[in-house]
């Protein structure tokens, strides 16, 4: 009797250690690839031309965040609030476009210089980007912003992307549930379309990357299973002529 019992407490013993192994290679595998897939930037139709003629204004654009926040994993939707700056080589005219916004953007003028070159603009916006679950609930989102003109083509205007007008306050940045890296990205890209929307585009690109807190993520979602699976794996250790009746 005494060795049935032990070959018992045996047996739960190594089942849980063994579970508590297995989780514990499965969680430090997704705590090691936390990045989401890159995102690929496709162009709609080939780049037709380069006009060796054109003299286009360059124009150098930066933003500053605001605000970012109501991030909604089952959408893609969030709401950004940021200042938006273009210096232009010789007077301009942008007229912006928020080119992943899933609704009318606010666009408020701020600033324009005499000269025409300078222009400030206060956006507020629900933007859209892609969601990335494969590794939930350490998952990790690029908040992107993608940024083009209206009518101009690269032939008209170039966006040039410095990273120096561009960034946040990143001690006051916050957004609910998530934490910030800090870094930021910006580039520019050229968009091609076809020949009835006008050849190619410049679009500038500014993304921030937030992550779930590694400990938050796995107290609020992996511990109560855990506990709920550790008190099913020690009721295999009560003897079944132990148990009374049951209640009636």
């Amino acid at each position: 009797m005494s060795s049935s019992r032990s070959k018992r407490y045996l047996l739960t013993t190594f089942s849980v250690l063994l579970f508590f192994g297995l989780l514990y290679g499965f969680v430090y595998a997704l705590k090691r690839n936390v990045e989401p897939p890159p995102e690929s930037v496709s162009m709609v139709g080939p780049a037709e031309y380069i006009n060796p003629e054109a003299n286009p204004v360059n124009a150098i654009i930066g933003v500053q965040v605001i605000n970012v926040g109501n991030l909604d994993l089952t959408t893609g939707l969030y709401f950004m609030d940021f200042y938006l700056t273009i210096i232009c080589d010789r007077p301009c005219q942008p007229d912006i476009d928020i080119l992943n916004a899933f609704s009318a953007p606010e666009i408020e003028t701020q600033f324009t210089d005499a000269e025409g070159t300078v222009h400030a603009y206060r956006v507020r916006a629900n933007l859209i980007t892609n969601v990335y679950l494969e590794n939930f609930p350490f998952d990790e989102q690029t908040l992107s912003l993608s940024i083009g003109d209206k009518h101009a083509t690269k032939d008209d205007l170039v966006f040039i992307a410095d990273p120096t007008y561009s960034g946040w306050d990143y001690n006051h940045l916050h957004v609910l549930g998530w934490s910030i890296r800090n870094q930021i990205d910006v580039s520019t890209v050229e968009d091609a379309y076809p020949n009835n929307l006008g050849g190619l585009y410049s679009r500038f690109n500014f993304s921030i990357r937030v992550y779930k807190p590694w400990l938050s993520s796995f107290i609020n979602n992996l511990f109560p299973v855990l506990i709920i699976m550790l008190v099913g794996f020690l009721s295999f250790l009560f003897r079944p002529e132990a148990a009374g009746e049951r209640l009636t």
